[in-house]
Parts: C-alpha cells; structure tokens; sequence
C-alpha cells in the first residue's frame, strides 16, 4: 500500500474471508471426529469476530439463561457486552451466560441444508424464547440507585442477533423459500435474521432499498448471490444491529435465589 492510498475496509474482510478459508482447511484436514471438525470452524469464526467487532463485545460459547430458570440449547458463539454482563463458566471453553447482556447468537456450519437450517435455528429460537426483561427493568444497586442499564416500563428489549455463518451450502433462494416459510407470520423478535453462506452470498429480512436486518413486521428475506461479498455482507448487518442493542443489566438477587433468603436484622 502506497503512502498515498488509503485502506479499503472491504478488502480487508476479503482478505479474511480467503483467510478462513485456508485456516478451516488446514485446521480440519487432519480431523476426523465431527465434534474436533464442529469446534475447529468455530475457532475460525470466532477469531474473526475477536478480530473485527468492537472491543465492547467479549465472545464465548455455551449456554444462556433467564433470571426464572430457562437454559438456551448449546450455542457455538455467543457475543455479549462484557461492561454489563457477568459469566459463569462451565468447563473448558463453555460458558453460562444472563441473557440480558446478550446482543448476538451465532451458530456455525460447515454445509447448510435444510435440516442444517432447521436445527442451527431452532438452536437460536431457544435464546430468543428466554426473558430478558427478568429483573433486568429496574435493577436496583446499592444504595437504592436504579441501574443506567434500564429498559422503560412498556418498552420492549432490542433483538439479539440471530445469524448463522456457513462455509458451503444449498442454493440461497431455497435457503431462502424456507426461511420464508418458517417466519412469514411470526414474531419479528422472533425470527433468524441472517444467513451467509461464504461460498454463494447472504440473506437477511428487508423492508426498503436498503439490505439490511429489520424487525418490521412487512420486511421480506431478500439475498445476494455473491461468494465475495458474503463475509462483508455477514459481518455488517451483525455489527449493526449488535452495536444498536442496549444491555440490561441482571437481577443477579433473582439470579443467585438470593430473593428467598432468610435475613435476621438487628433488633
């Protein structure tokens, strides 16, 4: 790069795009357990995120739960604000995480199929199923302050981000068709909001001239077919909508059943 150029952004997601590529190759060429192979594509994802997103953002796998008690399904990346966002750890890299500090849920595949899409989504649903208003409202901290991490009273949370990241897969527009046909009538909170697939392009909701996640209820899934623009396209819309979500703080009283202890007070 001349000293008269200026860096081109989408050549560096490129670059790492080609990147991924040569790790996940390399990386999985000597493996042949599915379980080795499933964690070492997810290491390449998730060193690219590590790389690319705002420092704000810590990433981590595992699972993630509401102050009443619901577990999530296992997922492979989990990406939260860690300001606002205390974690439990499991065992080795796995991770349970208060799903109030949650901004994005990820799951990774090696081919997307329709049953590929059928279970990395149901994984997802099971995060967006969870409360994250439990406690987190208005949160109160020591000396009776209410937490600045706070949600108005009829308000309703931001979405956490839904996106499944593929090396190779189906054809998009059948990607798409059943994408369609499983949340045409739901929720728009609670819906996959991004698929890319690195070998063929992306696809995501739109409801104007812009490509780009919407929760608008008259939004269609609309995709490019372009294998350059894939992880380019991937990783806009995640960052944007992760960096528009506001983090609530947990009840952790609620979370730890301190609620239900017995206090003796000085007479």
């Amino acid at each position: 790069m001349g000293k008269d150029q200026t860096p081109d952004l989408a050549q560096l997601i490129q670059a790492a795009r080609q990147r991924m590529w040569i790790d996940f190759e390399q990386k999985t060429a000597q493996l042949s357990h599915p379980g080795e192979k499933g964690a070492a594509r997810e290491d390449v994802v998730r060193a690219f995120l590590s790389d690319h997103l705002p420092k704000r953002y810590a990433i981590g796998s595992g699972f993630v739960v509401d102050a009443a008690g619901r577990v999530s399904r296992q997922i492979d990346i989990v990406l939260y604000d860690h300001l606002a966002t205390p974690v439990f750890p499991v065992v080795d890299r796995t991770g349970i995480f208060p799903v109030e500090g949650v901004a994005g849920v990820v799951s990774v595949k090696s081919h997307l199929d329709a049953k590929a899409l059928r279970d990395a989504t149901d994984n997802l649903l099971s995060v967006l199923r969870l409360d994250k208003l439990a406690g987190g409202k208005r949160t109160v901290l020591f000396g009776g302050v209410h937490s600045p991490f706070a949600i108005a009273e009829g308000d309703r949370p931001d979405p956490i981000m839904t996106a499944i990241l593929a090396y190779e897969g189906i054809d998009l527009e059948r990607l798409a068709h059943l994408t369609h046909e499983r949340f045409t009538q739901a929720d728009p909170l609670q819906r996959l909001q991004l698929v890319s697939v690195l070998s063929k392009g992306a696809m995501t909701w739109r409801d104007n001239d812009l490509l780009q996640p919407t929760i608008n209820p008259t939004a269609k899934v609309a995709w490019v077919e372009d294998p350059e623009l894939s992880l380019l396209l991937f990783f806009t819309f995640l960052a944007n909508g992760m960096m528009k979500t506001m983090p609530i703080l947990p009840n952790l009283n609620s979370y730890l059943r301190l609620t239900q202890t017995d206090v003796n007070w000085l007479q």
